[in-house]
């Protein structure tokens, strides 16, 4: 049974406040603990 892609978006207007880091921690959380495929998109 194939499963529907999950989106995640992490926003916010101001600048500087670690977004990027963020979705890096997040995606590999998902990819190394819950054995998940991710791309991420920047």
């Amino acid at each position: 049974m194939k499963q529907k892609p999950l989106f995640i978006a992490f926003c916010t207007q101001k600048g500087g406040v670690g977004k990027s880091t963020f979705t890096v921690l997040v995606a590999s959380y998902l990819h190394y603990q819950k054995g998940l495929n991710v791309t991420v998109m920047d």
